[in-house]
């Protein structure tokens, strides 16, 4: 009897260290994931091997993330280990990946034909047999659930509570995949929209600005011997003046113009300082040209004189 009491203990001690050992080499899969996310930059190929590392973590057949498309409500997939973007699509409302994301909470099915939210009608379209599936919400860090992902088919037993934690840990690191490649294509389009702004901007100044620092030049020299228009001469100073400020401005234009994107958010708020100021100028010219245009006449007759 004591005998049989020992060997209980001694092997609840083995399989307690087996698990221990096991759940330690998971985890150390789980650090690697963390490690190709940070030093892969290539979004087509980190989700590839980020799906790869999930199916040997969890010793899966398939993994599929599904993300939210805000204006049709729907779960498409996104990346998967064997369907094509976007292959599949489907509502919010139905299939356990629906639920999963109506409801934030993590599910495991291990006999999914007998589960009414599974979809059996995408084991039909894509010719596989779904054994068993684990799902969960995919939450950024703004508590918003964006998605969800799946592993079908694990290749021993069953699912198991165990595997859900390990599915969550991984999990933090496809949001983070996620929303970089979100913030990555946000930054692509406001770097060409900023490129665009500034490149119009710059195109326009240079011309009416060398027409008017050229007319300027020759009316400043003409009337350097004159003094019989009071005021002139000091409103012609003021022009240069702002008419440099615009030439300045519009140099600054084009060395936006060769920056980096990743210096976006202070450079946005330059390109905000830099669009007012420029209309304030040129207002202020405008409004100079106006008093000028009064003058014109008088200076050609003064100058004809």
């Amino acid at each position: 009897m004591l005998n049989d009491n020992f060997l209980n203990l001694y092997q609840t001690g083995v399989n307690a260290m087996s698990s221990g050992k096991n759940q330690e080499h998971y985890y150390r899969q789980i650090f690697k994931l963390g490690q190709i996310i940070t030093s892969e930059t290539n979004l087509d190929r980190l989700f590839p091997v980020i799906m790869e590392q999930i199916n040997q973590i969890m010793q899966t057949q398939r993994c599929s993330v599904f993300l939210h498309d805000v204006d049709s409500d729907e779960l498409y997939c996104q990346v998967s280990t064997d369907l094509k973007k976007d292959e599949i699509r489907i509502s919010t409302s139905h299939g356990l990946a629906g639920w999963v994301f109506q409801n934030k909470t993590a599910q495991i099915i291990n006999d999914p034909y007998s589960d009414p939210r599974f979809l059996q009608k995408v084991d039909k379209a894509t010719g596989f047999k779904t054994r068993n599936i684990m799902c969960i919400p995919l939450i950024n860090r703004k508590s918003i659930c964006i998605g969800t992902l799946q592993v079908l088919n694990k290749k021993e037993a069953l699912f198991s509570d165990r595997d859900r934690d390990l599915l969550i840990a991984a999990s933090h690191y496809v949001v983070i995949s996620l929303e970089n490649a979100r913030l990555y294509k946000d930054l692509k389009v406001l770097d060409k929209a900023r490129e665009r702004v500034v490149d119009h901007i710059s195109h326009e100044l240079k011309t009416p600005v060398s027409i008017i620092l050229s007319v300027l030049t020759q009316l400043g020299r003409r009337l350097a011997d004159s003094s019989s228009i009071k005021g002139v001469d000091k409103m012609i100073q003021r022009g240069l003046r702002n008419v440099q400020r615009l030439i300045d401005l519009q140099e600054k234009a084009d060395d936006i113009l060769t920056q980096d994107v990743e210096n976006i958010s202070h450079e946005y708020q330059q390109l905000t300082y830099f669009i007012e100021t420029t209309i304030f100028l040129l207002d202020n010219v405008q409004d100079q040209n106006s008093r000028f245009s009064e003058l014109t006449g008088k200076i050609i007759e003064h100058l004809e004189d």
